[in-house]
């Protein structure tokens, strides 16, 4: 409830209050609070306080997320990179958000294939083997994706 719809609504009980009890020698004052505390509009000091507390907690949330927005939203004109597993060309499956998650998946995949023997990457893309000493590819890569973030006409098909 908004601000204004509880003083709306408290005016109401104070209204409907003095109008029930016409009497001049009353303590318009206690009864007008006597309503609000039956209408469960008034709070003790110490949930006011909380929820004040609350209130500034909230906001520092959202003052903290907006921070981390900043710090790990894609500029625009950036777009989103995605890293695909990769056998022979083919994709394994959909693309990871992150590098390690695909060079996994090439792993797994890998060892089903070259189980005895030993696979290390070549950079951060291609998975090789090791068999008595030499190393050879498996075929296996992760290839980095750049996903737009907006249309751009020129690079359309």
């Amino acid at each position: 409830m908004s601000g204004e719809a509880r003083v709306r609504a408290a005016r109401n009980v104070i209204v409907a209050v003095w109008e029930r009890s016409r009497d001049p020698l009353a303590d318009a004052a206690s009864e007008a609070a006597q309503a609000l505390e039956d209408a469960g509009l008034l709070q003790s000091p110490e949930t006011a306080a909380e929820l004040e507390r609350l209130q500034r907690l909230e906001l520092g949330v959202h003052v903290v997320m907006s921070q981390l927005a900043g710090i790990v939203s894609v500029p625009a004109s950036e777009g989103l990179v995605v890293y695909e597993a990769r056998y022979e060309g083919t994709a394994l499956g959909a693309p990871y958000s992150m590098l390690g998650a695909a060079q996994e998946h090439c792993e797994r995949h890998a060892q089903r294939v070259y189980s005895r023997s030993r696979s290390a990457w070549d950079g951060s893309e291609l998975l090789m083997y090791e068999d008595d000493g030499s190393r050879f590819s498996t075929g296996h890569t992760v290839e980095t994706v750049r996903v737009a973030s907006h249309y751009d006409e020129r690079g359309a098909r």
